[in-house]
């Protein structure tokens, strides 16, 4: 995770843009509240459920 002060990654900068994207692409979106944390960002990023909750557990 970048820390403050630090420049940013262009892996990181993605990360951001995708992620803004995603919430843009469904603020409106009632059925998105039919899905977890996890799935959501998972779809957010482009990247499957099971990948996003591996790479969860490996975090925590």
């Amino acid at each position: 995770m970048a820390t403050q002060g630090s420049p940013l990654t262009p892996e990181f900068k993605r990360v951001i843009v995708l992620l803004k994207d995603y919430f843009d692409r469904t603020q409106d979106d009632v059925r998105e509240q039919d899905y977890s944390c996890a799935e959501r960002a998972a779809q957010a990023l482009g990247v499957g459920i099971a990948t996003g909750k591996r790479v969860m557990a490996d975090f925590h």
